[in-house]
């Protein structure tokens, strides 16, 4: 089930990337090369830096023609893809969920302290998004908009919680993905965010 929501999640972010990248007007070469980023980029650095060898992708190459194509695909159809911002979000959501949970998963596996699974996950849920925007040359979005890093975070939490507690529950991994993409979902129609910093260097 997690596999399938995983393959879901790094073709949806590859569309936003192809689509982040057409509005910086970038030729096809770059719209696809984005999406590709943007959809496999959270799952590479969390190997770099947990030195995992081969990376997912190069390990997996499927994974490269699956975003590949689907960034490809994006920049034929975009005229038609307007009308489906609101299930980007929604296939969005699912896709951050299910990457934090995976990201987890890894650094459980990898008899990683709690506090380094948690910030393993979120750079496998976010990290994604960040590079596309940098690449881009936007602030990223998930530093400045509703609540992301924070529901990877707390996917992460909650999964290590269950698991601990409950190692033999088989649902954890759906429950996790399921909390996690509610509290998405809660925090964009809300419009819920962490206090913003403003910092004034003016000096009176």
């Amino acid at each position: 089930m997690i596999h399938y929501l995983f393959l879901i999640g790094i073709t949806v972010e590859a569309m936003t990337g192809a689509l982040a990248a057409g509005r910086k007007n970038m030729d096809m070469m770059g719209a696809i090369m984005i999406g590709v980023v943007t959809g496999l980029g959270g799952g590479a650095v969390r190997d770099l830096l947990l030195d995992r060898h081969p990376l997912s992708w190069i390990d997996n190459p499927r994974f490269v023609v699956i975003t590949a194509t689907a960034a490809f695909l994006t920049i034929i159809f975009s005229h038609w893809l307007r009308k489906l911002s609101r299930i980007f979000l929604i296939l969005d959501a699912l896709g951050l969920a299910t990457f934090s949970v995976v990201g987890t998963k890894i650094g459980i596996d990898m008899h990683l302290s709690p506090v380094i699974i948690a910030v393993v996950a979120m750079i496998n849920g976010a990290c994604g998004g960040m590079l596309r925007d940098i690449l881009c040359n936007d602030v990223p979005l998930v530093l400045r908009k509703e609540l992301y890093a924070i529901v990877a975070l707390f996917a992460s939490v909650l999964y290590m919680t269950i698991n601990y507690f409950y190692p033999d529950w088989v649902g954890t991994e759906i429950f996790t993905i399921a909390s996690a993409f509610i509290l998405r979902l809660c925090a964009i129609y809300w419009h819920l965010e962490l206090p913003k910093f403003h910092y004034d260097h003016s000096i009176h």
